[in-house]
């Protein structure tokens, strides 16, 4: 797998990111949700290697149709464009990030991620999501490493970051920053 390669979702991985029909492992999960066009396998590689074998669930990921590889950011905005334009809204960046948070302290951490993902089912909102990352990030931290720990929560972060603002309206997301109900 060349690593310069950038692992995109595809309509069905967009799909599968928002509904869950497939059983994927934890860590496939995590690692999908986090898919967004803007790193290399070799940055995947480096930021889920706490999680045992990326290029074979990445390998995994793509058999089943989920994530294709692309030559190049060009390409991959103009391939993650498309996807958006077939699949139509999709969940949003602070969807996206509870459904993060609670796959990877799952995957990372396996049943011991219980009463973490509990609560992390009650926080509807921006600033919930945001007090849950330094507990994340000691839980993580404690069972992978540090770095590991990092790479999550900036992933996490860009999340949050985005979802400050709905797409091209300028205006916050939900209106009050909120999941929607």
């Amino acid at each position: 797998m060349n690593s310069q390669w950038i692992p995109i979702r595809t309509v069905e991985g967009q799909r599968e990111a928002m509904n869950r029909r497939q059983r994927l492992r934890p860590a496939s999960r995590a690692l999908l949700l986090s898919l967004q066009g803007s790193l290399t396998v070799q940055d995947v590689r480096e930021q889920f290697q706490a999680l045992g074998d990326v290029e074979q669930a990445l390998r995994n990921l793509e058999k089943r149709g989920l994530v294709r590889l692309v030559d190049g950011f060009d390409t991959a905005c103009v391939a993650m464009a498309g996807v958006a334009e077939v699949i139509g809204p999709t969940a949003t960046p602070l969807q996206m990030a509870r459904q993060f948070m609670g796959c990877i302290a799952h995957a990372a951490l396996g049943l011991r991620a219980f009463f973490f993902t509990l609560k992390l089912d009650r926080c509807t909102t921006r600033a919930g999501l945001e007090e849950m990352l330094p507990r994340l990030h000691r839980m993580l931290a404690l069972s992978r490493g540090d770095v590991f720990a990092a790479a999550m929560v900036r992933r996490i972060d860009y999340l949050l970051l985005q979802s400050e603002h709905s797409p091209g309206t300028g205006k916050p997301a939900f209106g009050s920053g909120q999941l929607p109900a």
